[in-house]
């Protein structure tokens, strides 16, 4: 790493040099790669990430503003990312297992644990995380 760079926790005050970084990064997307956005009355409402992998669209990010939530939007954009051209016949999250609202979303749609893992955070931490799996095929005919 450079003697120039820094590491810190992310705050607030990063939200515009997130979103530079997201929009080059995406900009330069790599084969397989979907990045999609939900706005509602012109505002950002959410945002989803995908990734191929090994033949599998993995879920990198799916994030739904506070207000927007329970509208709808998250199934909206996932519904809306498996309706492209695909071979992959799965479609795959990992959920952070205290993440129980994001957890019960992913179940509603009828995505399966498949495997449980701990993951490394910033700062040396650690957290549990949820793999789960859908056949595009069901999420594709999900009402």
């Amino acid at each position: 790493m450079s003697r120039h760079a820094s590491i810190r926790e992310f705050d607030a005050s990063d939200r515009e040099g997130v979103r530079h970084i997201l929009r080059e990064a995406w900009a330069q997307s790599k084969a397989g790669e979907t990045a999609l956005m939900a706005s509602v009355d012109g505002q950002p409402a959410g945002v989803l990430v995908t990734r191929r992998v090994r033949g599998v669209d993995c879920i990198l990010a799916l994030y739904i503003h506070p207000k927007f939530q329970r509208r709808g939007l998250g199934r909206a954009l996932l519904s809306h990312a498996v309706s492209k051209e695909s071979e992959a016949a799965i479609v795959e999250a990992q959920v952070l297992e205290a993440s129980t609202q994001a957890l019960a979303f992913y179940g509603a749609l009828g995505f399966a644990e498949v495997s449980r893992r701990r993951m490394a955070l910033p700062a040396a931490r650690t957290a549990g995380v949820v793999v789960v799996r859908l056949a595009r095929a069901e999420l594709t005919s999900a009402p």
